[in-house]
Order: structure tokens, then C-alpha cells, then sequence
């Protein structure tokens, strides 16, 4: 309530606050076709010195706020066009107005048939809510995907063999593409990041505190993932072709094409890829129980190959200045077969008891088909409706066959036991969703929508044992389940400019969720409904020219995924399972944040949250009678986080560019395990840094190094790792391309070692995990076609709207 209150007042305050003066307009050539892009600049009529900037959309229009009164001039600029400037003109002081300009350019008399515009961004961009991770600027990142990306970015932390990614020592992120949240579990969002090649990629955003007009799922904040779109004309498009070899060899492949003209908007882009790559995954444990000391230890080697194979492909139509609609397929195939040879020594009294010797052929496959309608509906006064509706569809098949050879102390073979095991998921999801935005006065912004999703899925899982008289089904093991999720939102987000250097935006969103979980053609095992609003308040100070300070506070969920939730079971090795928690509870999260940049370069971010049943997705228990370890997910009763980031670039010379990135991460955690309430407490550091070199004869290197110092994974501890990364590049002669060569890991130091803090009195476990190290590729790119800017530039796919709305956040 309290909450509630400090928003009321905020918006109270709104509104008793009158609007700016402000100059409104739109760029234009002779034959009345909007210039996308262009910019525009306010001078002073007595000088000509620069007071304001901005730049036209995509339909060519701007606007400049909070002007005071005075007499000026615009000028606009744009590539293959003259200047132009308006005549002089001055603002009266009467707040409120609007002042109404158009600027007619001409194009160059020389315009030459191509224009290529050179320029370079930092690696990293710190902006008011959020990190930006310019892919295309980080060299190392070259032939890799997505998950490569994120490794190298600060405070991302990645789990491949639990699927897991945390952020500034949280997990629990959401992952959105174009703004769109991906609502499948975190396998098939691991397949898909695996498959997306960086090459595809503009920009990656950290947004660790969103604001409301977010899904309020995700208590570690949102990465979202923005594709490469094209606004030329005419017909342009790119493509690589990328080598490795690490253990194994790496190949990937693809090529994208944009056809753009007035009316139409046309793309496809087509990726493959085929890995092998290496994996070796350790576990122990040690316990002791009535006197008996008992250790266990295995070792088990991954050798997997991961066809994939991905296509994107959309229209789009503008019906007229006002009205565009479009469509939007795309899906992706993941082939995935893993061939997992181990062992597992158990010992008793520090004699050794008995070998295991397994087998685990895993096949892995997903396939996945999207269908997306949009509708952007422009009005009158700047009043905007854009609506989307999205059919996704998913089928994970994953067998598993396994062959357990158990060994005497000797080496004489007692049995032999062969396992199979067959995982069947299909995902059904519906989502709906529509905004609202108006243009209230030049200084005020409004915005309120709704979204409805609907998932289904089924997880149909069989256990069998090879008897005597044939396959046999296992009861303990053998799990059928049906899950429904129901997710009605609706929000309302007020952004509004007190005048130049004040600025707040304030939000409340109310999202019901109903979720069941229960075997086909029985009552629910799992009927739980959520209903809570989760505010959201941002204000941002100007400090001066080149320093700004901005307060944000929200509130926000993490609801437990599916496969959290449903009760099966899936074998590690023949001690080791997983397994899933009908009982676990969503985690609600509370977040103050305070971030201030100076000397427009510079930033430092301090961060608070707090969580109520937080999400520990891998528990570790093991049972001194059986010797059976059991990992499953639990409840977290409280976790406090403190963390502090700063980010620093610098420019040693023209040719020689540093970025460094620290972040310091302090968590305290309550919790009940084994039956008794523990408190812990860690610091963690996370330090980035790159150089980028610029060496005559087009080539460019990068130096990075990346280190994490022990972290809390859950309520057990991940031990440090880090890595150093390389790349050069070569960018050929007359646009005919470039080539990239970087290695990865240089050192071999990139192992993941996690031990548990949750075990009963004298137990002791934990695991480790490596990966190939020192994995070397080349990679060939180039773009083609049209690239002088011009036409009508709207929206390449139905989520561009909604992606231009987050980065102006």
C-alpha cells in the first residue's frame, strides 16, 4: 500500500505540472517522400552556435521539447541531400505551444550511385536503464552465437549444462527477442541462442531493473536480443560462412535479404550450423552415515554434434501513411545426438566397493514454428494502436539410452543393466497483445495496453529397464503430466518531462496468472492463481551537459518454469537424477537502483533487491542410505542483493580504445535445509576488459579478458573462472567484405566448479564442468546491394515497433 501511495503521489504531481514550449515537423524531399533519419538542429539566429538536436523517425518527422522563448533557425542534414534551413522565427513565452515547421531538402548534384558510411561504436554503451552490447563491435564474438555474446558481457554469467543464465549474481532472467518475451523453457532457449549467430545480431541490452510496460516476469531483469534490420531501398542483404576447430570442427553458415520499396517490405534470412564439441562433467560427494564414511566420484565425457538449422522469413505492407500490417514466420530445427561415456567409483571406509562403468546415448531434438499478424494504426494528435497476435508451436523429443556395467572391486563384471528412457514435449502458446501510445503535449507521453498468453504443454516421460521377459516400465520413474498457463496483464506508463533536466516515468501493471499442473484425464496436482501489481517509478536529473543522475524503484515476479515444477525424473548418471517440484512457490522481488553518469562516458550503477522465495533450481540432496543424489529446485526464504557496477572507457590514442567493465556483487541468504535454517553471506567480482587496436591497411584486433571470482549459484557456491579472448580483422578492398579470426578461452581457464552449501551435517558435494578451450575460428562476411538511404523506412518485422519503445526507454 505504502507502494502505492509514493506512485499516487508521483502522478498527482504529474499532473498539476504544464507542458514545455516545443517545434514539431517533418523532413521531406520536393516530391513529398519522408527522409528517414535526417538531423535536425535548433541554432541560435545571432550565431548559429547549436542549442538543440534530434532526429526524424522513420517517417521523417521530429520534434524538439522543452525549448525556451527566443528567435532561432533549423537546419537539417542527411546523406545524399544539401542542407536546408528553415528562415529566422521566434517562440513566444506561452507554455504549451506548438510550433509547426517542415524542411524541404534537395538532393546532391554529384550524388554518387553509393554512399558508404564509415564509423565505429564502443563494445559497450551505458545508457539510463540499461547496458548495450554492440555485437558487431566486439571482435571475439565473430563466428560464435549468441551465448558466446553474452559470456563476454558484464555481469552475464551462462550455465550451458543446466541452462541457466544469471545477471549481476541473480538468475531468474527473461529473455526477449525484438521485445518479444520467448515464453519456452530454458532448454529451447539455449537451443535457440546456441543457433543465432552473432553475425545476425545489432545489439544486445541488459536491463537488470525494466520499467512497467514490461512483462513483470524475470527478478533478474531482461536481456534482449535485437536482430539486424535494413531501411534502404531497393534490394540488400549480407552473408558469412564461418570455420572452427577446437577439439572438434565448427562450420555455420547463413545469408539474409531485405527487398524494400514505398509500399512493400519483403525479408528472409536463412542460418546452419554444425558443431561437434566436447564436454566433461565431474561430481562427487562424501557423507558420512552411522559410522560409515562413503565417497563417490564420476566422470563423464560429452562428444555431441548440433545440426542446426534456422529461417526467418516476414512481409510487410503499408496500406497508407497511417496503417502498415505484416506478417511474420519463422521456427528453427535442433538435431542434437550426444555420445556420453563415464564412470563412478563409490568407496566405503576408503576402500573401494564398486565401479560403474555407463553409456549414455542422448538424442535431443527441437523443432519450433512461429506465426505473427501485427496491425500499427496511426490517428490523429500522435495517437498510436499497434496489436500483435502470435501462434508459437514447440516438440522436444528427447530419448536417452543407457548401459550401466557394474564392476567388483577386482575388476570381475557383476551385471549389466541397459535403461531406456523416452521425453516427449510438445508446447502450444497463444499471445495477444495491444498498445495504446499518445503524444498527451510535447512533454508528456502516455502509454497503456494488455496481453493475454495461453501455453500448453504435455511432458510424457517413460522409464524402462530391459528384463528377462522384455522392456519393463518403472513406476518410480515414469511420469505423465499436462501443464496450463493463463497470463492476463494490462498496464498503464506515464513518461513526462518537468522541463530539461527533470524527467519521470512512472508505471503500474496488474498481471493474473492461473497455472495447472496434473495427469491427462485427472484433477490437478498443481492449481495455483497469482493476482498482483507491480509499479514502477524512474526519475532522472540532469546534472549538467554531460552528467545525469536517475532513481528507479519496481517490483517484479519469477514464476517457476514447467519444468521446475512438474514431478519427473531424468538420470545423470545411475546414482545421480533430476528432478522437478510441484511445491515451489513464485519469487517476488523488490528493486532500488540508482545509476549516475558523467563526462557522457563514464558510469556507475548501485543496485538493491530483495527477494521473497527465491529460486534455487539446483538443490543437492543426497541419501546416506541409498547413495542416491537427488538435484531438484526449492524455495529460497530470503536472498538480499547489493551490487555496484562501473563502466569506464577510454581512449589511450586514436588507434588504441579500452573499455573496462566491474561489477561487485553481495548477496546474504536465508533458507531452511535438511531441516535446519542457515545464513550465508559472499562477495563476488566480475571484471571485463578490452582493448581494441586500429592498424593501418584495414585491420583491427581486440584483446579481452574476462574473470569472475566466486559467486552463489542457488544456495551452493560457483568457484571462479575466467578467460582471454582474441580477434583480428581484415576488412577487404573495394566492400568486398571482411574476415575475422579470434580464439577463445586462450588459457584454458574457463571451468565451471559449483559445491553445494546445502548438504546435511557431514556431507560434502559439488560438480565441475569443462568445455573445449582454445576453440579458433575464421569467418568470411559481406553486405550487398543498395545501401543509400531512402524510402519510406517503416518497420521491417511486427516487433519493431515494440523494439524502437524499448530503446527508447
Amino acid at each position: 500500500m505504502k507502494i502505492l501511495l509514493i506512485y499516487s503521489s508521483f502522478f498527482l504531481l504529474f499532473a498539476s505540472v504544464s507542458a514545455a514550449q516545443s517545434i514539431k515537423g517533418a523532413v521531406h524531399d520536393h516530391h513529398g517522400n519522408a527522409i528517414p533519419f535526417a538531423n535536425v538542429l535548433l541554432l541560435s539566429h545571432k550565431d548559429s552556435v547549436m542549442l538543440k538536436t534530434a532526429t526524424a523517425s522513420d517517417s521523417g518527422e521530429f520534434v524538439l521539447e522543452n525549448v525556451q522563448h527566443g528567435t532561432y533557425r533549423l537546419m537539417t542534414s542527411a546523406v545524399g541531400y544539401q542542407k536546408a534551413y528553415t528562415d529566422t522565427f521566434s517562440l513566444q513565452n506561452k507554455p504549451g505551444l506548438v510550433l509547426t515547421k517542415n524542411l524541404v531538402m534537395n538532393q546532391e548534384d554529384n550524388l554518387l550511385e553509393q554512399v558508404t558510411i564509415k564509423g565505429s561504436r564502443p563494445v559497450f554503451e551505458q545508457e539510463t536503464d540499461k547496458l548495450v552490447v554492440n555485437v558487431q563491435a566486439m571482435l571475439t564474438g565473430a563466428g560464435g552465437n549468441a551465448l558466446d555474446v553474452l559470456e563476454r558481457s558484464p555481469g552475464v554469467v551462462i550455465n550451458r549444462q543446466s541452462n541457466a543464465l544469471s545477471l549481476l549474481g541473480k538468475s531468474g532472467v527473461t529473455i526477449l527477442i525484438n521485445g518479444k518475451t520467448s515464453r519456452i523453457t530454458p532448454d529451447a532457449i539455449m537451443q535457440m541462442l546456441q543457433g543465432m549467430h552473432a553475425s545476425n545480431i545489432e545489439k544486445i541490452e541488459l536491463i537488470s531493473n525494466p520499467p512497467a510496460r514490461y512483462d513483470a516476469e524475470g527478478d533478474a531483469g531482461i536481456i534482449n536480443i535485437i536482430l539486424k534490420k535494413d531501411s534502404n531501398a531497393g534490394m540488400n542483404g549480407s552473408c558469412y560462412i564461418s570455420a572452427g576447430m577446437g577439439r572438434y570442427e565448427k562450420f555455420n553458415g547463413g545469408i539474409n535479404l531485405n527487398y524494400r520499396n514505398k509500399k512493400w517490405n519483403i525479408f528472409s534470412d536463412y542460418a546452419a550450423v554444425r558443431d561437434r564439441e566436447w564436454q566433461q562433467l565431474k561430481t562427487y560427494s562424501d557423507l558420512m552415515f552411522d559410522g560409515q564414511f562413503t565417497r563417490n566420484r564420476t566422470v563423464k565425457n560429452l562428444h555431441n554434434t548440433r545440426p542446426f538449422q534456422s529461417i526467418r522469413t516476414g512481409v510487410d505492407y503499408n496500406i497508407s501513411n497511417k496503417t502498415t500490417v505484416g506478417v511474420l514466420l519463422s521456427g528453427f530445427w535442433n538435431g542434437l545426438r550426444s555420445y556420453a561415456p563415464g564412470k563412478q567409483d563409490i568407496y566405503r571406509t576408503e576402500q573401494l566397493t564398486q565401479e560403474v562403468s555407463f553409456l549414455d546415448e542422448e538424442k535431443n531434438f527441437w523443432k519450433h514454428g512461429m506465426a505473427n499478424v501485427y496491425l500499427v494504426q496511426k490517428f490523429k494528435k500522435n495517437q498510436e494502436l499497434t496489436v500483435d497476435v502470435d501462434f508459437v508451436k514447440y516438440h522436444n523429443s528427447n530419448p536417452h539410452a543407457y548401459t550401466n556395467r557394474y564392476y567388483e572391486p577386482n575388476k570381475t563384471m557383476g551385471r549389466t543393466e541397459l535403461i531406456r528412457i523416452r521425453k516427449e514435449t510438445p508446447i502450444r502458446i497463444w499471445v495477444m497483445k495491444a498498445e495504446y501510445n499518445i503524444d498527451l503535449n510535447p512533454g508528456t507521453k502516455l502509454n497503456f495496453g494488455s496481453k493475454a498468453t495461453f501455453m500448453k504443454l504435455n511432458n510424457d516421460v517413460h522409464v524402462e529397464y530391459d528384463r528377462p521377459e522384455g522392456w519393463e516400465a518403472n513406476p518410480e520413474f515414469t511420469r505423465n503430466f499436462d501443464l496450463q498457463d493463463k497470463i492476463a496483464a494490462g498496464f498503464v506508463n506515464l513518461n513526462h518531462k518537468f522541463n530539461s533536466k527533470f524527467h519521470l516515468q512512472a508505471g503500474l501493471r496488474y498481471e493474473f496468472a492461473h497455472m495447472l499442473i496434473g495427469q491427462p484425464g485427472q484433477s490437478s496436482m498443481v492449481d495455483r492463481r497469482y493476482s498482483n501489481l507491480f509499479p514502477s517509478i524512474f526519475v532522472t536529473h540532469e546534472l549538467s551537459k554531460t552528467s545525469s543522475l536517475n532513481i528507479s524503484c519496481s517490483r517484479r515476479v519469477q514464476r517457476p518454469g514447467y519444468d521446475l515444477l512438474a514431478p519427473w525424473v531424468m538420470f545423470i548418471n545411475p546414482y545421480t537424477f533430476v528432478s522437478g517440484n510441484p511445491e515451489l512457490l513464485p519469487a517476488f522481488t523488490h528493486i532500488i537502483q540508482s545509476t549516475y553518469s558523467f563526462k557522457s562516458r563514464y558510469l556507475l550503477a548501485v543496485k538493491f533487491s530483495h527477494d521473497r522465495n527465491a529460486l534455487d533450481r539446483f538443490r543437492t540432496h543426497v541419501d546416506s542410505t541409498t547413495n542416491r543424489t537427488l538435484i531438484t529446485a526449492e524455495n529460497i526464504r530470503s536472498l538480499g542483493t547489493v551490487s555496484a557496477m562501473f563502466s569506464a572507457p577510454v581512449t589511450i590514442s586514436s588507434w588504441w580504445k579500452m573499455q573496462t567493465n566491474i561489477t561487485g556483487v553481495y548477496q546474504k541468504i536465508k533458507t531452511d535445509t535438511e531441516g535446519k535454517l542457515i545464513h550465508i553471506n559472499n562477495f563476488n567480482a566480475n571484471i571485463f576488459n578490452s582493448h581494441t587496436i586500429t592498424f593501418p591497411a584495414g585491420f583491427t584486433a581486440e584483446l579481452s579478458a574476462l574473470y569472475n571470482s566466486a559467486s552463489f549459484w542457488g544456495i551452493s557456491k560457483m568457484k571462479a573462472l575466467g578467460s582471454v579472448n582474441i580477434g583480428v580483422k581484415k576488412k577487404l578492398a573495394k566492400n568486398k567484405g571482411s574476415i575475422t579470426m579470434n580464439v577463445s578461452d586462450l588459457f584454458r581457464t574457463n571451468t565451471l566448479k559449483l559445491a553445494a552449501n546445502n548438504v546435511g551435517e557431514n556431507q560434502v558435494s559439488g560438480w565441475s564442468q569443462r568445455y573445449e578451450a582454445r576453440v579458433m575460428r575464421l569467418t568470411y562476411s559481406r553486405t550487398f546491394g543498395n545501401s543509400f538511404l531512402k524510402g519510406n523506412g517503416q518497420r521491417s518485422t511486427g516487433s519493431e515497433e515494440e523494439r524502437t519503445r524499448v530503446s527508447a526507454q
